[in-house]
């Protein structure tokens, strides 16, 4: 659950165009082909689908939509969407503002009385940009010992939402992505209208741009028309790795490739929503004025020098993109059943391929091999919220931890993913005490070097024992052996680091545990930041 947090050939059909169906590029589309290439009969896949100023250029399949039934997967196969979902119940909040309906600044308690009363101050607006502080369910559910299979409802949201004591963070002072406030936007479309999201988005969105193939699904026992499974990557091969969650509104979206055109072509086209786009596209700020790089369901970027609005999505087996590049009228859709695939990058792939010559050089990696010479970059860094990424030498070459994936040197300390050079950089200080993570077009992430150290049998003692909260049930089972451990609920037992000063972190799940002290010098309570929650309180049993 926390890594939520984590045979017929495939063939290419194409589906009724947006506006007019364009001749396919057959030079094109043989390199769109090289890019999947990796996609086959016996694997799960991807879909793509290209469009420009309304019309298709291009919707192919590659892979399998079902293993077992040998089913290829096809522009017409509907896969679930994940978090691009987030964009359409954006637009549907801001068509009933658009109606007068419902206020952006409208406090969100007085349309869902049952939120707690720490949620008073949140307004529509703060959802949408995730500016709220409203703790992810996901994060609370794994936490309360909620299973991987559990069928999450409204009801689970609002009773989790219920255990805590506060938000996140005051509304508009910090940013965080939160799943609940997407379903608590749905569940808000719902109270205004009268209608499911489904059924308004239906009524107002997809019929009339033509997406005659997509739905929210409420229920995820209905069928799926044409549905292609998820599937990860387990010892065995590959596992079915659906979406069972009967939530909507952060997710639940299922289309096709032409759908998805028909979509982002509406972004240009503003035949719905003209000025609901314009507020979606543009990135939100914080009360000091500093910018978020998230819109409202949409995130603003850029990609080689050109201006770009996306969203990805990942849950199960299914990992998703949404490219729109408005200056050139160009849409990308990237919708993979595929746990392995990237789907960012492989939009980036076929970006280079349609915008051929408008787009600065790709970025070159340069040809010597750091070596030693990048052993100081090595170690753990943490930034100002809890969030922690490891760097380590192995073969002589310096990557990622968790997950593992070597890097390749841009220039000096700088450094990129071989398969993404020009995608996210990490710039290292030289001195390796801080590095940032720079994305194109979006705010600087900076992180600081920390020390870590395994806790001495005699330190260790003072924070051993048992550790119970409300706001997330699992009891956290503190242990001192050869080294300090956490035990929380069915999870393996994982290691601690220490980070500093009653500070640790538990890299296998990314938890950071930071322990408050009684007077006789013994850890007597203790906070817990678990990525999209922070600060979850607990007690030690028996102080």
């Amino acid at each position: 659950m926390f890594k939520r947090l984590l045979s017929a050939s495939a063939a290419c059909v194409v589906v009724p165009s947006i506006a007019i169906a364009a001749a396919p590029d057959a030079g094109r589309q043989a390199k769109v082909d090289a890019v999947f290439a990796d996609y086959g009969p016996a694997t799960p896949g991807c879909t793509v689908g290209v469009e420009q100023d309304g019309r298709t250029l291009l919707t192919r399949g590659y892979g399998a939509a079902d293993l077992e039934a040998k089913r290829a997967l096809t522009p017409t196969s509907s896969v679930y969407m994940a978090s691009v979902s987030k964009q359409v119940t954006a637009m549907a909040v801001l068509l009933l503002v658009e109606d007068g309906k419902l206020g952006l600044d409208d406090r969100v308690r007085a349309i869902l009385p049952e939120l707690p009363a720490y949620a008073d101050a949140v307004t529509v607006r703060q959802l949408l940009t995730h500016n709220s502080g409203l703790r992810d369910f996901f994060t609370l559910g794994a936490l309360s010992g909620i299973s991987n299979d559990h069928v999450y409802t409204e009801k689970d949201l609002i009773d989790l939402l219920g255990r805590q004591q506060g938000l996140d963070f005051a509304p508009d002072t910090d940013h965080l992505y939160s799943n609940s406030g997407y379903v608590a936007l749905s569940m808000i479309v719902q109270r205004v209208s009268g209608q499911r999201l489904d059924d308004f988005a239906r009524a107002r969105i997809f019929t009339p741009l033509g997406m005659t193939q997509t739905r929210f699904q409420h229920d995820h026992n209905q069928p799926v028309p044409e549905k292609a499974n998820g599937y990860v990557k387990s010892a065995t091969g590959w596992a079915l790795s659906n979406s069972n969650l009967d939530v909507v509104g952060d997710g639940g979206l299922y289309s096709t490739a032409g759908d998805m055109l028909r979509w982002i072509a509406n972004m240009d086209s503003g035949k719905v929503g003209a000025k609901s786009v314009a507020l979606m596209r543009v990135s939100a700020r914080l009360k000091d004025g500093t910018p978020t790089g998230y819109g409202m369901g949409l995130s603003p970027g850029s990609y080689r020098g050109v201006p770009i609005v996306h969203h990805g999505g990942a849950l199960g087996g299914y990992r998703t993109m949404t490219w729109w590049i408005p200056s050139e009228k160009l849409g990308i859709v990237i919708s993979c059943n595929n746990g392995d695939a990237r789907s960012a990058e492989l939009a980036g792939k076929v970006a280079n391929i349609f915008l051929e010559g408008k787009l600065k050089p790709a970025t070159v990696l340069a040809a010597d091999a750091p070596g030693e010479a990048a052993r100081p970059f090595a170690g753990v860094y943490r930034d100002p919220a809890g969030s922690y990424l490891e760097f380590a030498l192995k073969d002589g070459k310096l990557g990622t931890v968790r997950p593992e994936r070597p890097l390749a040197r841009l220039a000096g300390s700088t450094f990129a993913f071989p398969t993404d050079p020009d995608g996210t950089r990490i710039a290292f200080d030289a001195d390796g005490k801080a590095m940032r993570l720079i994305s194109e077009g979006n705010p600087e992430r900076r992180f600081a070097r920390v020390e870590t150290a395994v806790a001495s049998a005699a330190a260790g003692a003072a924070y051993a024992g048992e550790y119970r909260g409300t706001e997330a049930t699992i009891p956290l089972v503190i242990r001192q052996g050869d080294a300090l451990t956490l035990k929380a609920g069915p999870l393996p037992e994982m290691k601690l680091v220490q980070t500093g000063p009653d500070r640790f972190w538990a890299p296998d799940m990314g938890l950071e545990l930071l322990f408050t002290r009684d007077a006789g010098g013994r850890a007597s309570a203790l906070e817990l930041n678990a990525g999209r929650a922070r600060g979850l309180k607990y007690a030690r049993a028996g102080s």
